[in-house]
């Protein structure tokens, strides 16, 4: 039997706005769609596509796609091409937050000089971890509490304080105050270490238990990571970033070593 594949020609990128670097989504759902034919494969991609956009309208137009007849067995072409045209467009979108700054500072030349100050850089790299929990990405190294489970999942401070070598309470009761920049920075290193993006995910309804995340890629979810890190460090008065890549992949480089000198003479607030 043949079928008749109807895909839209382009992609609106106003509907499809990413949040992800368009690579790294492009190479994700590579992935995703190298396993075809799995179990809940179209789950699989729902999910990513959730994620990767800010609107809803990607995973809605997937999953509204052909499925075959009540009973049969899915055909997955429609499904393989739409995502693969996606895939195609997406990867050469430009990155979020490129847009054209606003009125006053495309008219008058004005731009914000304004950088975080190590308090604010704190509350904002505990919002990050707070959604990359809440995505499953710590769960291959935590676990995730169940209902059905024989026991509780790990306690996230003992992971964190094994793996560096002293006490760490988390999650910090006050953390514009409780951490020390030689802390903080532990703290990025370790954490790109520790996310793996779940593949799969689902609901258990059971005492309302929620989602479950299961097959685990460290790749994708540190690229992610290292991206999201990096567009908060930029902003900073720290001068840090991630490395991308040699030696130095996923731990902390100066970028400004005379505004790290002279921040490290003051007291942590």
């Amino acid at each position: 039997m043949a079928y008749l594949v109807a895909v839209p020609a382009t992609f609106d990128p106003n509907n499809y706005e990413l949040r992800w670097p368009p690579q790294l989504f492009a190479d994700e759902a590579k992935r995703l769609r190298d396993r075809k034919g799995s179990s809940d494969w179209t789950s699989d991609v729902e999910w990513l596509l959730r994620e990767a956009f800010v609107s809803t309208e990607p995973a809605e137009v997937f999953s509204q796609l052909s499925s075959g007849d009540w009973g049969e067995p899915i055909h997955y072409t429609e499904h393989e091409q739409w995502l693969s045209q996606l895939i195609q467009e997406a990867a050469i979108w430009p990155e979020p937050g490129t847009r054209k700054p606003y009125w006053s500072a495309r008219t008058t030349g004005r731009t914000s000089s304004a950088r975080l100050e190590f308090r604010d850089i704190k509350r904002s790299f505990l919002q990050l971890i707070d959604q990359f929990e809440a995505d499953g990405y710590l769960v291959h190294a935590i676990g995730q509490g169940c209902v059905d489970a024989d026991g509780p999942p790990l306690d996230p401070a003992a992971v964190l304080s094994r793996r560096l070598g002293y006490a760490v309470e988390w999650p910090p009761r006050q953390p514009r105050a409780g951490w020390t920049l030689d802390q903080f920075c532990d703290l990025v290193e370790v954490f790109h270490d520790l996310v793996a993006r779940p593949s799969t995910r689902w609901y258990q309804d059971f005492s309302s238990c929620g989602w479950h995340y299961s097959t685990f890629a460290t790749g994708p979810a540190r690229r992610l990571y290292r991206w999201r890190v990096n567009r908060l460090l930029a902003a900073s008065t720290l001068g840090l970033r991630l490395a991308e890549d040699g030696e130095d992949l996923g731990r902390l480089v100066r970028v400004s070593p005379p505004a790290l000198r002279t921040f490290r003479r003051r007291r942590s607030r």
